[in-house]
């Protein structure tokens, strides 16, 4: 933009720093939506495999079909790029004291908008697969461990993938957290940055607990299934007057104990644990930041 029209362009120290941290958000959102989209469409066949034998298979593909919709689409990505450079008008006196503002850092932050509008809308979106699925009778999971069904494990690990990237996020908001505030001190800026930081830590939850309970709910009512299914055929009057099981009963018993001892998550829980630590760390780092910031002017 300096080359083509300087007048338009920012030169500012502070005010590219600011550039710098919009634009590893607008990085990681592009990047995560590229590595997700590719993990998930390769293997999407997997998900369809437990739909096989349900009678409401075509549900799940209308409701998809209805979120790929362009209208759907672009009511986000648009309100994010037309909302993001009519907060930047009304604040522009304010902010103008400090930091640079030209035409160039209203064309940054509607692109922000535009791309973080149709992200956000893509997480929410798809952290409903599982409760979709949740809903549809006769679905194909192995019975005897359900968590290690490939369908499940895609949804899970397209979960934690997603959930990585906004980690990264909020940890670069958390960074941003430090210096920013002791550069800029104006009220109606940082309250931006707040509203970032809690979007970003809100639609991490969103994925990585929501579809996660409905995964843990499809999961167990398998076993469940499976687990009566075995207790059915296990004839409890003989258990009692025999002194020596049968090995047919004995099978069913080990069968019957290696299934419920079985995961409930298509991940060990100590994964989960690890991310929301990492979660509460940077929001912590966060928060103390805002504290300590000395608000320099």
């Amino acid at each position: 933009m300096y080359a083509i029209k300087p007048a338009w362009a920012v030169m500012q120290e502070r005010a590219l720093i600011w550039f710098a941290g919009f634009g590893i958000v607008d990085a990681l959102m592009l990047l995560a939506a590229v590595t997700a989209w590719t993990f998930a469409a390769e293997r999407m066949y997997l998900v369809d495999a437990i739909l096989n034998r349900s009678p409401a298979r075509a549900s799940v593909t209308r409701w998809f079909a209805k979120a790929l919709s362009y209208r759907r689409q672009s009511i986000p990505s648009i309100a994010g790029a037309t909302l993001a450079p009519t907060y930047l008008a009304t604040i522009q006196s304010q902010l103008g004291v400090i930091m640079q503002v030209r035409p160039t850092s209203f064309l940054m932050v509607s692109w922000t908008g535009f791309i973080g509008g149709n992200v956000l809308y893509w997480l929410w979106v798809t952290a409903n697969v599982p409760k979709r699925l949740q809903r549809c009778p006769q679905l194909s999971l192995r019975w005897h461990d359900p968590a290690s069904t490939p369908g499940l494990r895609l949804l899970a690990d397209g979960y934690f993938l997603s959930a990585l990237f906004l980690l990264a996020g909020v940890i670069a908001i958390s960074v941003l957290g430090f210096w920013l505030p002791r550069t800029i001190d104006v009220p109606v800026l940082l309250w931006l940055l707040y509203w970032f930081f809690a979007l970003s830590v809100l639609t991490s939850l969103r994925i990585t607990v929501v579809p996660f309970y409905w995964i843990w709910l499809i999961i167990t009512r398998a076993k469940v299934r499976t687990l009566n299914h075995i207790a059915a055929q296990l004839d409890f009057p003989k258990l009692y007057t025999s002194a020596k099981l049968p090995t047919t009963v004995r099978e069913l018993i080990i069968v019957y104990q290696a299934i419920a001892a079985s995961q409930n998550l298509p991940f060990r829980t100590s994964t989960m644990v690890q991310y929301q630590t990492a979660l509460a760390g940077s929001v912590v780092a966060f928060v103390i930041s805002q504290f300590m910031s000395p608000g320099v002017s």
